[in-house]
C-alpha cells in the first residue's frame, strides 16, 4: 500500500490538532475501520484520506486542506481528491457486496477548508488505474 498511515480492518483511530505533510496518500482507512480527524492540518500529496467504501465511518471536522491531488506513481496531477472514496483494495469484489442494496461508509465533513488544491475536495474515485 501506498500510504503514510493504514488503518486496518476493524481499528478505530482519532486524530486531534496533527499535522500530516506526504507525497502520495497520507490516512487509508480500510475495511470495517472509523476514522475522527479534528483540528487537523493535511498539506501535499496525492490523496490526504483515501476510504474505502465498506469502512464503518470518517468524520473530518474543522481541518485544512492544502496543495492536495499532485501527480505521484498511481495518478496524474488532479485526479485524487482530498478526500477520497476509493476502493483500492478490492474489497466490493473480495466480499462480494452488492453495489445496490448494501450501506456504505458513512462520512460526515463539517467546517473544513480546502485551499489551493489539484483536485476535488471530496469524490469517489472510479476504478481505472494510472500506469505511467
Amino acid at each position: 500500500l501506498h500510504g503514510a498511515f493504514c488503518m486496518e480492518v476493524v481499528s478505530e483511530v482519532w486524530f486531534n490538532k496533527c499535522r500530516f505533510k506526504f507525497k502520495e496518500t497520507g490516512i487509508m482507512v480500510g475495511r470495517d475501520a472509523a476514522l475522527v480527524v479534528e483540528g487537523c492540518t493535511f498539506q501535499g500529496g496525492s490523496t490526504a484520506i483515501s476510504v474505502s467504501p465498506i469502512a464503518q465511518a470518517v468524520i473530518v471536522k474543522c481541518s485544512m486542506f492544502s496543495n492536495c491531488g499532485r501527480e505521484d506513481s498511481h495518478m496524474h496531477s488532479g485526479e485524487g481528491a482530498c478526500i477520497q472514496i476509493y476502493d483500492i483494495d478490492g474489497d466490493l469484489k473480495e466480499f462480494n457486496i452488492d453495489q445496490e442494496k448494501e450501506e456504505f461508509v458513512k462520512l460526515v465533513c463539517k467546517g473544513n477548508v480546502f485551499d489551493n488544491n489539484y483536485g476535488y475536495p471530496i469524490a469517489e474515485r472510479a476504478e481505472r488505474q494510472y500506469t505511467p
